[in-house]
């Protein structure tokens, strides 16, 4: 059997529990990302196929990764699975299998192909709509409980709701019924399955007085001056060696180029490995350096605003920040403005529309090619006091970030020549005096679709000049004799499709309210396969999955060739024709009034390699025109010196607003604001796990804590209707005038100490990374004396009064009998205290009833002290001294 953790073994178990108590009805595991959805999955499909050998299984899910990802979990964890996959993304058409992993767009028309199924699993089940009995999943779901009224469908997710909808498990329309489990990510980070930051206080500290700040944030070049002097540097790093002399994997944060050396060169004298990343280091070496790093080669990376976002290290275990900054939004995030969309495998994507788990289009800056990287985190916040956008907004470029953004850029070399992609914060490109590239595309490779050259212009013809009529399922496609050079392209491309075809010409249709000046032509086609003489040609049937006039999402797997075919021909039905017949086309104009389609077709262009922005015009009609201007350039060109024309990066102060971003695998995003396309950076923090790594530590030479608090409680300022601000907690310095957060004992600018206030026990120079790196207290323990609790409404629960001497010192609620997280604790509570000899004895284990629990209360294991931590108000017991 597959071997689990504590909480993937609950899990399971509250599922049968739940489907013992409710003989109807669809339950929800609520686990975060992490948290090993496809183990569990692989573990319940394992255990139900061995003691119910009939049962069939369907994994569903809607994207080819998961799709993978699921399938080989199970096939590595039970190698002997009878499972299969019915994906048309893997080229895999299983039906028959006892257990198959398939894709929803796979699967979602073809129920009855597949069969009876007992159990359906759904994988990122908030993908589903609540308000709404429509889409692929409602389609598939209901026809397979008609095939099967008794069915059962679970849903796994991290996110048990929908940001339009609300919870899954409310509304008339409701799909899922309870949730039959749920633990939340603070836990797994105590039961150890995440990795905490912690920190130390540190004593060395530039004086950062005098040090102006421009755009939020201190001016680099006054910085450097303050920051990079020999005796800081060295008495930062002997603190360092010091403070983590045990740390395996080191990340440094610097100010500047020469900041980053000089740090380099004094841990190298030390006799540690040493390197430096950072702009300007050629991809080759940066490649090979991360490469030994995470390989464990090189002990520290010093770096200068090339690894702040986006860079997964699971083993780093100490990062160490020499670069102060006043900006809150570099201390926490750099975000896009809720205008800003983001391209996923499933389209465009709006603030509060992408979840943990979900791919966006990406550019690996390694490669320099795209990739669908996975979303890591989804940050979603309000702009804070001193932050600025930086924005641009011209015909083909339209930006606007917060100031500390990263924007990946090439620069101009000589010759003519650009510098290979690399990323700068945006305020620092606004001051950017030349030109630069920022890239527009990125390159995905396509699996491509079965279809041929002839096949593919016909499928664009028929979506821009093509209609179906509903009396017989003929296709016609219309042309002018305006343009010949289309004629003789739709004559032969049917004839190239091998389909019989009629011809036929009329000069009375009135065009738009106008008499036609030119006769049009009506080619037609006809659905089914002709008869006689004609037999050996084809109709239009073939080519079904494919003939959408909103694009069908089949021909998203288009390689780049093939997009370009389907582009000549979408070109000849509704883009700019050719005016003489020497003129060389380097791009494309189209219009449409079907947003649907240009979304689609925006998305493609720009993940093969082509730039790809779209505007609309109001019309009389009831939907505006659209037009999208596609070109094989996969960058946009900014800024300079005497481009009157070329517009540049721009500084705003904001209002109070919210912004958003995502964290991906491979630290940028393919975005769209008005239409036009960028390729940026995304926001990251990290906490990654890694196997026989503790703890992350943070050690903060810059006094960015004292700036802005525990990063988990950073309370941006909101304006009131009065024109106020409410914010965080915070105090000024009476010799400097910096502000600081009110916990800061000392002036991270200055060096100024604050007077201590009797109030108040406030630790300046230990203030935690984390608000949950709070001190553990000890509490000893004489005497437990447990109790029955009632509440009415709620299942009896145990009630547990711990006590020194006669002092009660804390109480905890024990609730055996209740259903998902709380039952689940309790039962593991039960388990940490009883023998082995006790359990043998026992008819009911795991036990779920009070009456059975108080039969063996007295015999219960009791703590001689417990581990406590504050939590809130109120403290919490976090471990137990046996």
């Amino acid at each position: 059997m597959i071997n689990l953790r504590d909480y993937q073994r609950e899990s399971i178990d509250a599922l049968y529990e739940w489907f013992g108590k409710h003989e109807k009805g669809n339950p929800l595991l609520v686990l975060p990302t992490g948290a090993g959805k496809s183990v569990i999955a692989a573990a319940l499909v394992q255990e139900i196929i061995e003691k119910w050998p009939d049962q069939r299984i369907l994994i569903v899910t809607h994207v080819k990764e998961l799709i993978e990802q699921n399938y080989l979990k199970l096939i590595e964890l039970w190698p002997q699975a009878p499972a299969g996959v019915n994906s048309a993304s893997l080229k895999r058409r299983d039906a028959d299998s006892q257990i198959i992993f398939a894709g929803i767009q796979s699967i979602y028309n073809r129920p009855y192909e597949l069969g009876w199924f007992d159990l359906i699993l759904v994988d990122e089940a908030h993908l589903i709509p609540v308000k709404t009995m429509t889409g692929m999943y409602r389609t598939f779901l209901d026809q397979m409980e008609n095939i099967n009224p008794a069915i059962r469908i679970v849903g796994l997710t991290a996110t048990p709701y929908r940001l339009d909808d609300g919870l899954l498990t409310e509304g008339k329309n409701k799909l899922f019924h309870d949730i039959a489990y749920e633990i939340p990510i603070n836990l797994l980070l105590d039961r150890g399955y995440l990795c905490p930051l912690t920190t130390q206080p540190t004593s060395t500290r530039a004086n950062l007085t005098g040090v102006k700040k421009q755009g939020g944030d201190f001016v680099i070049s006054q910085l450097a001056q303050a920051v990079d002097q020999d005796e800081i540097t060295k008495a930062a790093i002997a603190e360092v060696i010091e403070l983590a002399s045990d740390r395996k994997s080191w990340l440094i944060f610097c100010v500047t180029v020469a900041h980053a050396e000089n740090v380099r060169n004094e841990i190298r004298s030390y006799g540690l490995t040493c390197e430096m990343v950072t702009g300007d280091t050629p991809k080759a070496e940066r490649h090979d350096i991360l490469t030994r790093f995470k390989r464990g080669s090189i002990q520290a990376l010093v770096n200068v605003s090339v690894l702040t976002t986006g860079f997964d290290a699971p083993c780093i275990d100490l990062m160490v920040y020499l670069r102060p900054t006043q900006s809150l939004s570099l201390y926490v995030q750099m975000c896009l403005d809720d205008q800003t969309e983001i391209l996923s495998s499933t389209g465009w994507k709006c603030i509060g529309e992408l979840n943990i788990g979900d791919k966006v289009a990406a550019l690996d800056m390694q490669s320099g090619l795209g990739q669908w990287s996975l979303v890591k985190q989804c940050i979603e916040r309000e702009t804070v006091l001193n932050e600025r956008f930086v924005s641009i907004s011209s015909n083909r470029v339209d930006i606007r970030v917060t100031d500390q953004h990263d924007l990946v850029f090439a620069s101009k070399k000589f010759n003519k020549q650009y510098s290979e992609w690399k990323k700068e914060k945006a305020i620092h490109l606004a001051q950017k005096k030349d030109m630069y590239r920022i890239p527009s595309s990125v390159e995905i490779s396509g699996d491509g679709v079965p279809l041929t050259e002839y096949e593919l212009r016909f499928i664009g013809l028929f979506m821009t000049d093509g209609t179906i009529n509903k009396l017989n399922n003929a296709i016609t496609l219309y042309q002018s004799e305006r343009y010949p050079q289309v004629l003789k392209m739709i004559k032969e491309t049917v004839i190239g499709c091998g389909f019989k075809y009629g011809h036929s010409t009329t000069s009375e249709d009135i065009c738009f309210g106008k008499k036609r000046h030119y006769p049009v032509h009506r080619i037609t086609v006809s659905k089914g396969s002709p008869r006689g003489a004609d037999k050996h040609l084809s109709g239009w049937a073939k080519l079904e999955r494919y003939l959408d006039k909103d694009f069908s999402e089949n021909l998203l797997a288009c390689t780049k060739d093939q997009l370009l075919i389907l582009l000549e021909a979408i070109n000849a039905g509704d883009g700019t024709k050719s005016k003489t017949n020497g003129w060389i086309r380097r791009s494309y104009s189209i219009c449409s009034g079907r947003k649907k389609f240009v979304d689609r077709l925006q998305s493609l262009c720009v993940t093969r390699g082509l730039s790809a922005n779209v505007s609309y015009q109001e019309s009389g009609r009831e939907s505006p025109i659209y037009y999208i201007y596609i070109s094989q350039l996969p960058f946009r060109t900014i800024g300079g010196i005497g481009n009157k024309d070329r517009k540049s990066l721009t500084i705003e102060s904001c209002s109070n607003e919210q912004v958003w971003c995502v964290e991906t695998e491979h630290g940028t995003i393919v975005t769209r604001r008005n239409g036009k396309v960028a390729v940026m950076g995304n926001c990251g923090r990290g906490m990654r796990l890694k196997e026989g790594k503790e703890s992350c530590l943070v050690l903060d030479f810059a006094g960015n804590i004292a700036r802005h608090g525990p990063i988990d409680a950073i309370n941006p300022p909101k304006k009131m209707e009065s024109g106020e601000s409410t914010a965080a907690p915070t105090k000024e310095c009476p010799r400097c005038g910096s502000t600081m957060h009110a916990a800061a004992k000392e002036c991270a600018d200055c060096g100024y100490i604050f007077p201590s206030n009797p109030k108040h026990e406030d630790k300046a120079s230990t203030l935690a990374i984390l608000t949950a790196e709070s001190p553990i207290e000890l509490e000893q323990v004489s005497e437990v004396i447990y109790s029955r609790h009632q509440k009415e409404g709620k299942p009896d629960s145990l009630r547990v009064d711990y006590y020194a001497g006669f002092r009660r010192t804390h109480s905890e609620w024990v609730c055996i009998e209740h259903a998902g997280l709380a039952g689940s604790e309790a039962r593991a509570w039960v388990a940490k205290r009883l023998s082995p000899e006790i359990v043998i004895g026992l008819s009911e284990y795991p036990i779920r009833k009070l009456d059975t629990l108080f039969t063996i209360v007295d015999e219960l294991k009791k703590p001689t002290a417990l581990k406590l931590k504050q939590s809130g108000k109120f403290k919490k017991v976090i471990d137990y001294i046996f």
